[in-house]
C-alpha cells in the first residue's frame, strides 16, 4: 500500500512544481492514522474507525496486534488493506495514463 501510495503521490510531479508537500501530507496521516504517535486502540471511536479504513492507517495496521481483539478484527483488516492494493493500483493506472499525455520531451 505504502508504495502505491507513494507512488500516486509522487505522479502529482507533473502537475505541481514541488510535490514535497504532498509528501510531508501522507508522511504525517500515515504517522498520525497508523498508530506511530497514538496506539489506534486508545482513540476514541469515530477517529479509530477513520483511522483503521483509511488508506494511512492501513498500512501500519500490524501496529494493532498487540490489542487483545485484533485476532478478530484481522481477517477485516486485511480486506482493508487489499481493497486499498486494488483501489490505488487502479489510480496509478489512470494518473499514469494523464501523466504519459501531459508529458513533452525536448531535445535530440
Amino acid at each position: 500500500i505504502a508504495f502505491e501510495m507513494y507512488a500516486f503521490f509522487g505522479l502529482t510531479a507533473f502537475w505541481l512544481e514541488d510535490a514535497r508537500p504532498v509528501y510531508w501530507i501522507a508522511d504525517k496521516s500515515t504517522m498520525i492514522l497508523g498508530g506511530a504517535y497514538l496506539p489506534v486502540y486508545l482513540m476514541p471511536t469515530t477517529f479509530r474507525l477513520v483511522a483503521q479504513w483509511s488508506p494511512f492507517g492501513a498500512i501500519l495496521s500490524s501496529s494493532q496486534v498487540f490489542h487483545e481483539g485484533f485476532l478478530v478484527r484481522a481477517p477485516l483488516l486485511l480486506l482493508a488493506q487489499a481493497l486499498w492494493v486494488v483501489v490505488f493500483l487502479v489510480g496509478l493506472c489512470l494518473v499514469w495514463s494523464r501523466a504519459v499525455r501531459k508529458l513533452s520531451v525536448n531535445g535530440g
